[in-house]
């Protein structure tokens, strides 16, 4: 991926939190489908196929936080958010 398109990914995740997560389950719930039709040409049924990808799959919200960790936004949204948390408290007690 060219240096442009992960800065305007990284700029469209920081300022649009909701849409970047629904592309992301759409991409996962992509994968998931395909993995579970390659199940199905293997000859399992369609409930044990998408339970076997389900299987191998795991948790989507852990694929979720950790693609999320693996793009430099995330650690500028940390810097950001601990730059919030310490301007709330020097505001309580400066």
């Amino acid at each position: 991926m060219s240096l442009l398109r992960q800065l305007q990914r990284g700029l469209r995740v920081l300022t649009d939190r909701p849409a970047a997560d629904r592309e992301l389950d759409e991409e996962v719930e992509h994968y998931f489908d395909e993995l579970a039709a390659s199940y199905e040409a293997k000859g399992l049924s369609p409930a044990a196929a998408r339970r076997e990808a389900a299987i191998h799959r795991g948790s989507a919200l852990a694929i979720r936080d950790e693609v999320r960790d693996a793009g430099w936004e995330g650690w500028v949204s940390g810097v950001v958010d601990d730059c919030r948390y310490a301007l709330r408290r020097m505001r309580r007690s400066p």
